[in-house]
């Protein structure tokens, strides 16, 4: 969970700025309020700031002041890079820490011009590699998705009215005429590496990141730091969009022509694919996007959620951790860190490598409803364990504690 670092008993207090900068999505209010509960719970002093508009930010720049001048170190904590503004006289920032919840490089631009005092926080494993190829400097931690404390009385199995739960969104650039329009506004150099790093993903199973570095030096023979943040944004908007969407849209249309199950579909799939034709069964149910407080009711109703955020290659999803605390099981794609945190069997199921195989291989996971809501009792004992947000904040408590070591 971290390297616990001697604090020197010299330090000044120190207080802890949360901060939600306009325009976030509802999830991200959710993940900051357990967040800032989290750090209260290990006796830290936090501040909460959920911010509306950019007004909001006196608010936060007038905390800082009055907590400086009460003689307390102030630190920062944000999401995606956000807050990233130089530290000056009137926000007196001791450090700020920054969790991206996605692919650095969607956020190099909010962070390669100002690292004087800024940690990075990773989802996965994988990104630590792909902000030191790109040459960011600055510390990075790897500090996995987390969730809130389980639900203390989850619904019984037998009374669940929903056997699988599919919730995700997926990219317009799965259709072909949508994606050769954003691919052609590339330039041909970079057009032509995205090319072959979507070849190398999708054939061999590259990560993203390993796929575009390798794309880019047999294409051009320059490393990934020879291209613009606005350049890795855009190549990793087309990689990733368009091969995670193939497989979310493989999947929905599996879970589409499965039958015997009670399976409920919640995104944009209906504006994407044509669901139709594939007929779905009569116990399929569509319901198109839904606000995230209704998500994670289904959850609490649903035996198994699906997470299908298939570009965490060495990491997790915050999808994951809400149906655990929901009492729910969960099928994932592969992860290296979910099979070190929960192995085999403990609640966790793994997508078979055939997406087709699922109309055949679903009834046989849930046909038991009792040895189903075992596994998931083994999978919310190894969450309450290890990755509630109160456990996962050691990672960046011990961060600041290695910042007021070092004075």
């Amino acid at each position: 969970m971290g390297i616990a670092v001697p604090v020197d008993p010299a330090a000044p207090p120190r207080s802890i700025l949360v901060v939600g900068t306009p325009h976030r999505a509802a999830f991200a209010d959710m993940m900051l309020k357990d967040i800032h509960a989290a750090l209260g719970a290990c006796a830290e002093d936090a501040h909460l700031f959920l911010m509306d508009s950019a007004e909001g930010l006196a608010d936060v720049r007038g905390r800082a002041q009055a907590l400086h001048q009460a003689g307390r170190a102030v630190f920062l904590f944000d999401l995606n890079g956000t807050f990233n503004l130089p530290p000056s006289a009137d926000t007196p920032l001791r450090r700020r820490f920054t969790l991206l919840l996605d692919h650095p490089y969607f956020h190099l631009e909010k962070l390669a011009g100002n690292t004087q005092g800024l940690s990075v926080g990773v989802v996965d494993r994988s990104h630590i590699p792909a902000l030191a190829d790109w040459g960011l400097r600055c510390p990075v931690h790897f500090m996995p998705h987390a969730g809130p404390d389980p639900d203390p009385h989850p619904l019984a199995f037998r009374r669940r009215d929903i056997d699988v739960l599919f919730c995700a969104n997926l990219s317009p650039l799965i259709i072909e005429e949508v994606f050769h329009h954003n691919l052609n506004r590339l330039s041909p150099p970079l057009r032509a590496v995205v090319i072959d790093a979507i070849g190398r993903n999708r054939e061999q199973g590259a990560p993203v990141h390993a796929a575009l570095r390798e794309a880019q030096r047999e294409t051009t023979g320059r490393p990934l730091s020879a291209l613009s943040p606005a350049d890795l944004r855009a190549a990793v908007t087309l990689i990733e969009h368009l091969t995670v969407g193939i497989a979310r849209r493989d999947i929905v249309e599996a879970l589409a022509r499965t039958r015997g199950l009670r399976i409920h579909i919640v995104g944009n799939a209906p504006e994407v694919v044509d669901l139709d034709r594939l007929t779905p069964g009569p116990d399929v149910r569509i319901h198109g996007v839904l606000p995230f407080d209704q998500v994670v009711a289904l959850m609490r109703r649903s035996r198994l959620v699906v997470n299908a955020n298939l570009s965490i290659a060495d990491g997790s999803h915050e999808r994951i951790w809400q149906a655990i605390a929901a009492g729910s099981m969960v099928l994932t794609h592969d992860s290296a860190f979910m099979r070190e945190a929960f192995g085999d069997g403990n609640g966790i199921l793994f997508l078979p490598g055939e997406t087709s195989r699922l109309p055949d291989w679903l009834p046989a996971q849930l046909k038991d409803a009792d040895s189903g809501e075992a596994q998931a009792g083994k999978a919310r004992s190894i969450y309450l364990r290890d990755h509630v947000w109160r456990r996962r904040i050691r990672i960046l408590t011990d961060v600041l504690d290695g910042v007021d070591s070092a004075g």
